[in-house]
């Protein structure tokens, strides 16, 4: 049982909603989910039932809810405490890095750092941004390297920023515009955009905006893939524009026409506030020089 857990316990306690809890606790209803099952199954308890499509507490659920609420901070003090004594002779540490995306110097800083620690076993895994957001929120990954529109205003998670990163429009080199010579931003508003974003109305309202935000339209049409390749894919063989950045590899470049703008985005190293690996600090001050 997590503090992360009890928390999305409360939370839906307190709406009554999973999705209105994931989007109060910018995550996605998925997570909320398997974090209620898992505390569920771990609890030997049923905590909420659903009876024609309305939630309501169990009565063991009232009653851990009333426990939970009354003792939250004594248990996170405990929690505390106790992983504290937990042992430090051989700990794991999971780090997520955003698929698609140049972190070199990230990647080898974490290889240095994993020869300069043998006796703990530091795993490096390639994912796309819902992957990472629902990773860093369940507990999956102790660390991640992603946007994080997501998780704006998440008390529960630590952003520093890491690698800033221009926003770049990318066509098929065979994209009708593709040759005309001063192509403007301007010239994309009547275009199917494709985005690497979780299909989520709070995740396509942030793109929607940050697309305003730099060209001044919104896309009539948006079409949501869950990683980079299938977005390209997209870009290559329909016809659609993807907004994308500087850091973003792509394996032929030529096959391309790349739309420059002057906006920017920044890649965050992102953990969650409750995780106390001791390895994270001493991670992160070893990262400190390649990061912004």
């Amino acid at each position: 049982m997590t503090e992360l857990q009890v928390e999305y316990f409360i939370n839906v306690a307190k709406h009554m909603s999973f999705s209105e809890t994931a989007e109060t606790m910018y995550v996605s209803q998925a997570a909320v989910s398997r974090q209620i099952a898992a505390l569920e199954e771990e609890l030997g308890v049923k905590l909420f039932a659903r009876k024609y499509r309305r939630l309501s507490l169990t009565g063991a659920g009232e009653i851990l809810l009333e426990m939970f609420t009354r003792h939250r901070t004594e248990l996170q003090e405990t929690l505390s405490e106790a992983r504290k004594h937990q042992s430090a002779e051989s700990l794991v540490l999971n780090i997520g890095l955003l698929e698609g995306i140049d972190m070199d110097e990230i990647y080898w800083s974490i290889l240095e750092f994993a020869k300069q620690n043998p006796d703990h076993e530091i795993n490096i895994s390639i994912a796309s941004i819902s992957s990472l957001i629902d990773g860093i929120s369940d507990g999956t990954y102790d660390l991640v390297f992603s946007f994080h529109q997501e998780l704006k205003g998440n008390k529960f998670i630590r952003a520093i920023p890491a690698l800033s990163a221009r926003f770049q429009f990318y066509l098929s080199a065979s994209h009708p515009l593709a040759k005309k010579q001063d192509l403007a931003l301007g010239d994309l508003v009547n275009e199917t955009f494709v985005a690497p974003i979780a299909d989520t109305d709070y995740v396509r309202r942030e793109y929607r905006n940050r697309l305003y935000s730099i060209c001044g339209f919104i896309p009539k049409k948006l079409i949501c893939k869950q990683n980079l390749d299938s977005a390209m894919a997209e870009v290559r063989y329909n016809g659609c524009v993807a907004m994308l950045y500087d850091l973003t590899l792509v394996a032929k470049q030529d096959s391309f026409r790349i739309l420059p703008t002057d906006s920017f985005n920044h890649i965050s190293c992102l953990q969650s506030r409750a995780n106390t690996n001791p390895l994270l600090p001493r991670l992160i001050r070893h990262l400190a020089p390649v990061m912004l």
